[in-house]
């Protein structure tokens, strides 16, 4: 029997123990994988952080709050990672805390030297505020000229001193402006006619004036007025001068004037001369100051062509040649680019400079090629030119003073020294001595006029001349009577009252020997239009009222309408006669006609009236039916507020009776 005790069962073997662990680790990331993340977020910071050192106002705060916000995050998120764990060795947390620690160095040295430069960058001031008015005429190139000045404009520190604002104005806007001393116009009637600030623009600190005659007139405009706005003529600085020339198409130029480009013969003799070959055209005296210093060539007494034989010759281009009547040079530039008549321009060197070097021809040209026939000058001994001056108004009112500092260094810049930058333009700077102009085809750099500019009172002299001297006008006011034209909305008088008074603003232009005409449209029944008044002489401002004797009518025949208007322009005109219709719609009804709008032009290209269709309301000039129409140059859209009616339709009879 044996006596050994028997086995124990072993016991069941224990569970292996787990290897050693690094720090827990989000989502399984590696120490590559972290390094990587820490530059990432570290040049993420500095970045921003840079950012809000140079910006300003909003972005700056953004920027310092988005690199906080991301700093204190992923610091967080590194101490979660870097946590101890007790089954962490010692060499494991080293090589952890080296995936963070070497990514930081590198993106703390990568740092230093864009801090450094950002340290650099000045602390710059806001640049001060000046703003520039320059002729409508040439304000393309005065405001290339002047923008070049502002960017190189800076302090000591590199910081832009100023920020310079540049608009244009015609020269009849801006001396009603003066007149009223810039001031806001108050009316208890509502809004005023007439509002410098609303339409001229903001004052100006500094002023380009196309001759020292402006300057002197617009001192006197504002002595009338009153107050401590004043001019000081004497305060002008020369900025160049540009003589007034007749541009001719070059065939015309290579025949005719290569061998002697000079001519001493008045305008309205040049004129006479050209009638079989060439017709003359000009832009509108009462709004281009280039077309009112021509007159005085035009009207020269050494001349054997009258006045009137001069103003009859000019009328019969503008029939010959299709084009309405343009308002300012740079518009009978478009109208010359778009059309290329065969005809000449009264014009000055600069327009030419402008034209010949595809420069865009103003706001409300269409024109989109630059491709353009070249013209080239004919020089006008002893008509003078236009002489830009540079003026500082002054108004009186705080931070005057640091402006006045920017505005004289921007007319010292312009005036130039040997060279004016005004000179790529096509202006001859004060000490031009025969360099390049910019356009130059053909040019006469040679060329010198000591014909002084006109005197004061001759502007005025020459208008009423002008008014004696030109051709009859015979115009047809068409206006809408729709029933759109009646609804009073949030405003006191109706668009028909407002056209009204514009209607009755017109008449009072009239000269004796001019005529005119009213229609109201649309008719009741299967009539186009109701003619209130028939085309002839004699009518008044009172006339005005005969409209009210028609009643609203649903409907619109605005297209056939324009079409027998022109027919009954044409029948009431002799034949040197200027021949015109205008034409007032609001465009809320819809056109019943079965005449389109493209057949409306095609009709008026062949006619010699001139069309004028003011756009009120819902109406736009920008519409399809506007924009098929007025692809002919005899029919002009011009888009009127409300309360611009009267002053729309006062400063179109302007230049139609001037």
């Amino acid at each position: 029997m044996s006596t050994d005790a028997p086995e124990e069962p072993e016991p069941p073997a224990s569970p292996a123990a787990p290897e050693a662990a690094g720090p827990r680790e989000l989502q399984g990331v590696s120490n590559r994988a972290l390094s990587i993340l820490t530059a990432a977020a570290g040049f993420l910071c500095a970045a921003l952080a840079a950012i809000g050192e140079i910006a300003t106002g909003a972005v700056r705060t953004a920027a310092f709050a988005a690199a906080i916000v991301i700093a204190l995050g992923f610091a967080g998120w590194l101490l979660y990672q870097l946590r101890p764990s007790r089954t962490t060795d010692r060499r494991t947390r080293m090589r952890r805390i080296a995936a963070v620690l070497v990514p930081i160095l590198v993106v703390t040295a990568a740092s230093v030297p864009v801090f450094h430069w950002v340290d650099r960058t000045p602390d710059c001031q806001d640049p001060i505020e000046l703003t520039v008015l320059v002729p409508e005429d040439g304000a393309y190139g005065f405001e290339q000229a002047i923008a070049d000045f502002n960017g190189s404009d800076t302090t000591g520190s590199d910081c832009r001193r100023a920020n310079i604002t540049t608009y244009s104005a015609p020269w009849p806007q801006v001396w009603k402006a003066f007149e009223a001393g810039w001031a806001p116009v108050d009316s208890d009637e509502g809004p005023a006619d007439f509002d410098p600030l609303r339409d001229v623009g903001p004052e100006p600190d500094l002023w380009v004036a196309e001759s020292q005659t402006q300057v002197e007139l617009a001192g006197q405009a504002m002595v009338a007025a009153g107050g401590d706005r004043v001019i000081e003529p004497d305060s002008s600085r020369p900025l160049g001068w540009t003589p007034l020339v007749m541009a001719v198409p070059g065939p015309v130029f290579e025949s005719e004037y290569e061998d002697e480009q000079r001519s001493v013969l008045p305008l309205g003799d040049l004129a006479r001369e050209l009638r079989d070959e060439l017709g003359m055209l000009r832009s509108d005296p009462t709004v281009s100051y280039t077309a009112l210093t021509a007159l005085r060539s035009l009207y020269d007494e050494r001349a054997t062509t009258s006045g009137t034989e001069v103003e009859k010759l000019l009328a019969s281009s503008v029939a010959q040649t299709g084009l309405a009547i343009p308002g300012s040079d740079t518009d009978l530039m478009c109208d010359m680019a778009l059309r290329e008549p065969e005809a000449a321009l009264i014009t000055t060197e600069r327009a030419l400079s402008s034209y010949n070097r595809g420069e865009p021809l103003g706001a409300n040209c269409p024109l989109e090629d630059t491709g353009r026939a070249a013209l080239s000058p004919v020089y006008l001994q002893g008509a003078g030119g236009l002489d830009y001056q540079a003026v500082r108004p002054g108004w009186g009112d705080p931070g005057e003073a640091e402006r006045a500092e920017v505005a004289d260094a921007l007319s010292t810049w312009l005036a130039g020294d040997e060279t004016s930058p005004l000179e790529a333009f096509g202006i001859r700077g004060n000490e031009h001595n025969g360099g390049v102009l910019g356009g130059d085809i053909e040019f006469d750099l040679e060329f010198e006029d000591d014909t002084e500019p006109l005197a004061t009172d001759e502007p005025d002299a020459l208008l009423e001349q002008y008014g004696d001297n030109r051709v009859p006008t015979n115009v047809l006011l068409a206006i809408d009577h729709s029933q759109s034209m009646d609804v009073v909305d949030g405003q006191e008088r109706s668009r028909f009252d407002l056209a009204v008074e514009g209607v009755r603003t017109a008449l009072g232009r009239l000269d004796p020997k001019d005529r005119a005409g009213m229609w109201t449209f649309p008719a009741e029944g299967g009539d186009t239009y109701v003619e209130v008044l028939g085309i002839a002489e004699g009518r008044s401002p009172d006339d005005a009222d005969l409209l009210y004797e028609r009643p609203a009518v649903t409907g619109i025949d605005l297209n056939r309408t324009i079409v027998d208007g022109v027919d009954a322009v044409e029948a009431a005109s002799e034949e040197d006669d200027v021949k015109a219709m205008v034409v007032l719609t609001d465009g809320a009804d819809e056109d019943s006609s079965s005449t389109s709008a493209a057949e409306v032009g095609d009709y008026v290209a062949n006619s010699e009236v001139s069309v004028y269709v003011i756009a009120v309301g819902e109406a736009s000039c920008r519409s399809k039916q506007f924009t098929e129409m007025t692809a002919d140059s005899r029919i002009t859209c011009l888009e009127a507020d409300e309360d611009q009616i009267r002053s729309t339709f006062d400063s179109l009879f302007h230049r139609l009776w001037s």
